[in-house]
């Protein structure tokens, strides 16, 4: 074989196929169930980036692992019992593994006595119920690290930090919801096996039984997790980190991902809209608070998102307030008409704040974006619902925070028509276009309140991701509803690990008028708690986007003894190159060579297809974990690669 392309093959027992033939993986709303095995799964590779393919059992054949001269995959996820499989499929996996080196991974009780060897499992001893509630990982795929961690399956771990206060808006159905789904987390079945004398035990109960496991089968390194496969994933702990691990090491042929751990996106709603100055809730940030706001977090290197809003809908009702147009009054008003938030003076006839000046806000924020320090994505066309003649006539547009949904009634708990939520979503990217030079790529629906299709329409109107509770990575043939990616809102969670221990990336979302009512100093403090709990990267929602949507692609060729990545960029409907109308975003590459490559620097080539690598491909800007040297290169046994991406170069 020529080359071994860097990537996973996930094998599960049906493909939820959407109307245009797209996969969509996981649920947009929490359930009382935990999370199924796949998106499970899902949700780790997609975080990392990890190239992955998925396939219904049905579906395999001897093409799937070799395609002409390319081994296609370097592990293979099994989702579904081996029973599921014919004896003639058995074999088909079984020369995969032991003459291709592909490594299998699975859990629980899905090996049967067809399939045991594959994993060196000489006999089933039953199921058990883990107790105390936690997992000894005394070994790693990779002798680089060996260092020995307790991962807890408390309750306490299955959430992402503890709310400070309030339930923030949340219904008593959620609340139930998830609290129903946390407990039933607690009771975690495990297989108890004997294991072949040849097994390298990864991990064990407090009593030294083994839960995880490889197995050399042949050429390949094969993986087993014994515990129960849609709950050992379905916490924030560092069975994660083993089971990436376990990925990237496979059978030795390297990997290639995206490095977010450790990492915060600082998130700012609302800015542009008019549910502040309708509810009165707390002010807006002028031109000077923005300037101020942006020399604080620039001196601490902190990136911060915006969501605007750029369309201002006016209520009609001169005696509310006064509206001012590019500083001219407005005198006849018409409920419903909507104007560019950039050009809007409001003046209250009465409440806590004398005036709400979105021009000087834009002014502000326009100043930030230009110097870098900020980055603009779309939290709608409005910010309200948009049966806006209801709206006006209300007597309780000023009190009820109902009205200010935009893609979903929740007066009437029903879903926006589709229509209607697509053109609002392409009219706000057009116009922070317009206004900000940038086409945003995240769209954040106000209060997180959605329906179901409400990230597929997003990813039509030309977004990348979507950021509600979870984040929805839509790609061209399939959206990952990554729950492991969670949005917190920052002033009602306490500072917690879950993101260090579990090694996912997570967005901090903070409002304007939080700033305006708390000062910057509480912002500074919430984000040195959560520093202490382990955050040490800050990053843009546009450096996320570019992260987890570009395409990374590695391939080993095992003649030549050279490492190839090829890098393309996203495809965005509407957008023909998401790259040519952003500025330079980084990427950080984790690059796991082969076993015994030791000297990677001559070996390894980088190209970007459809984009810019700046600098150009061979001379790599190291982050600082990876000092820019070529000894570097030679020693480190993975490197952490920090590159620059931009649209095509033109010309020579």
């Amino acid at each position: 074989m020529k080359s071994r392309r860097l990537a996973v093959l996930l094998i599960t027992k049906t493909k939820e196929k959407g109307g245009s033939g797209s996969i969509t993986v996981g649920k947009s709303e929490p359930t009382i169930t935990y999370r199924g095995e796949m998106e499970n799964y899902c949700e780790l590779l997609s975080s990392s980036n990890i190239l992955f393919d998925i396939i219904g059992e049905k579906e395999l054949s001897e093409s799937t692992f070799v395609d002409e001269n390319t081994i296609k995959y370097v592990a293979a996820i099994f989702t579904i019992p081996f029973s599921a499989f014919s004896d003639r499929t058995l074999c088909v996996i079984n020369e995969a593994s032991r003459k291709l080196g592909i490594s299998l991974i699975a859990a629980y009780n899905h090996s049967d006595e067809r399939s045991k060897r594959f994993f060196g499992i000489m006999s089933f001893m039953g199921k058990r119920l883990l107790w105390p509630l936690r997992v000894k990982i005394i070994r790693w795929p990779k002798v680089a690290r060996q260092e020995e961690v307790i991962a807890s399956y408390s309750l306490i771990s299955g959430i992402p930090g503890v709310r400070k206060k309030g339930l923030r808006k949340l219904s008593a159905k959620q609340t139930c919801t998830k609290a129903v789904r946390l407990l039933r987390s607690l009771i975690l079945p495990y297989l108890r096996v004997g294991l072949d004398s040849g097994a390298n035990v990864l991990a064990t109960d407090t009593k030294g039984r083994p839960l995880a496991w490889s197995f050399q089968f042949v050429k390949a390194t094969n993986y087993y997790f014994a515990l129960h496969e849609g709950i050992f994933l379905d916490k924030f702990n560092e069975m994660h980190h083993l089971v990436r691990a376990a990925i990237e090491a496979n059978s030795g042929f390297g990997m290639v991902s995206v490095n977010l751990e450790n990492t915060m996106v600082l998130r700012l709603d609302d800015p542009g809209a008019c549910s502040a100055d309708y509810l009165d809730n707390g002010g807006i940030l002028q031109e000077k608070e923005w300037e101020e706001l942006s020399k604080i977090l620039e001196n601490r290197e902190i990136p911060l998102s915006v969501m605007y809003t750029p369309g201002w809908v006016d209520d009609g009702d001169k005696k509310s307030g006064r509206l001012f147009i590019n500083e001219k009054e407005i005198t006849e008003r018409r409920a419903g008409t909507i104007y560019d938030s950039a050009r809007v003076r409001y003046v209250p006839s009465r409440g806590k704040n004398g005036t709400y000046d979105h021009a000087s806000e834009f002014r502000g924020l326009k100043k930030a974006a230009e110097k870098g320090f900020a980055d603009v994505h779309s939290h709608g066309l409005t910010h309200l619902d948009p049966d806006h003649k209801s709206w006006a006539k209300a007597k309780d547009r000023n009190k009820n925070t109902q009205w200010y949904h935009e893609f979903y009634h929740l007066k009437d708990g029903r879903s926006v028509e589709s229509d209607e939520q697509k053109e609002a979503m392409a009219a706000s990217r057009d116009k922070i276009f317009n206004l900000f030079g940038v086409s945003p790529l995240t769209i954040t629906p106000s209060g997180h309140r959605h329906g179901d299709e409400c990230d597929l329409l997003s990813r039509d109107a030309g977004y990348l991701i979507f950021s509600a509770d979870y984040t929805g990575i839509l790609k061209k043939n399939i959206l990952i509803r990554n729950w492991k990616i969670p949005s917190l809102f920052l002033y009602l969670k306490s500072p917690s690990s879950f993101a260090f221990k579990s090694g996912y990336p997570f967005i901090g979302i903070i409002h304007d008028y939080e700033i305006k009512q708390h000062g910057v100093d509480s912002l500074i403090e919430v984000i040195e708690g959560w520093q202490s709990r382990g955050i040490r990267r800050f990053i843009s929602l546009q450096e996320l986007a570019v992260n987890l949507c570009v395409s990374v692609v590695g391939y080993w060729f095992e003649n030549e003894k050279k490492f190839r990545i090829l890098i393309s960029a996203p495809a965005a409907n509407g957008i023909e190159n998401v790259f040519s109308k952003l500025p330079e975003t980084k990427i950080k590459l984790r690059v796991i060579p082969p076993s015994g490559v030791e000297a990677l620097a001559d070996k390894l080539s980088i190209v970007g297809s459809n984009l810019t690598i700046v600098p150009p491909a061979g001379e790599f800007s190291a982050s600082n974990d990876v000092p820019l040297c070529h000894e570097t290169y030679l020693k480190s046994s993975d490197l952490l690669l920090c590159l620059n991406l931009s649209g095509p170069r033109i010309g020579k």
